[in-house]
């Protein structure tokens, strides 16, 4: 398995020796058979996934959103999972939280839904536990504290 990333803003030094880093969003979507997204809703990403996206997809590519519900434009994605432009999506959040009865997410059988908690395993919760403790660490020494941990709106 290959293992692609895109992040405009963390230095090749945070990806890992097996990850390949590519330089435009676009480059990502049409290579990876399973996008997975991990970004703040900032106006930079809202709506950063829609029918464009969708469309440079490999056809069968599965979505992963466990970042935040704005990031995709729902209604494009229910548009592309009928199509089946892509096979399936996993979603951790949607724009509007509890989602209603009717939304049309729901009805769709390659589809899974988690309630925003998709993202959180043990691995998840030991990396979080260490990078606040070296951030309290270095900020007591006065060492710089890591930026990529921050997201000012």
């Amino acid at each position: 398995m290959t293992t692609i990333s895109y992040d405009p803003f963390a230095p090749a030094a945070a990806f890992g020796p097996h990850v390949r880093k590519v330089d435009t969003l676009d480059e990502l979507l049409t290579q990876s058979d399973v996008v997975s997204l991990h970004c703040p809703l900032t106006p930079q990403t809202h709506g950063l996934i829609g029918k464009r996206e969708f469309e440079l997809m490999k056809p069968g590519a599965l979505l992963i959103n466990t970042a935040r519900g704005e990031v995709v434009n729902e209604p494009t994605l229910v548009d592309a999972l009928k199509s089946g432009r892509i096979a399936g999506a996993g979603l951790d959040s949607f724009a509007i939280e509890p989602p209603a009865n009717d939304h049309p997410l729901w009805a769709l059988p390659n589809v899974i839904v988690t309630p925003h908690c998709g993202g959180v395993t043990e691995e998840a919760r030991r990396q979080v536990s260490l990078m606040t403790v070296r951030n309290v660490l270095a900020l007591l020494r006065g060492d710089t504290v890591d930026q990529h941990c921050f997201v000012t709106r």
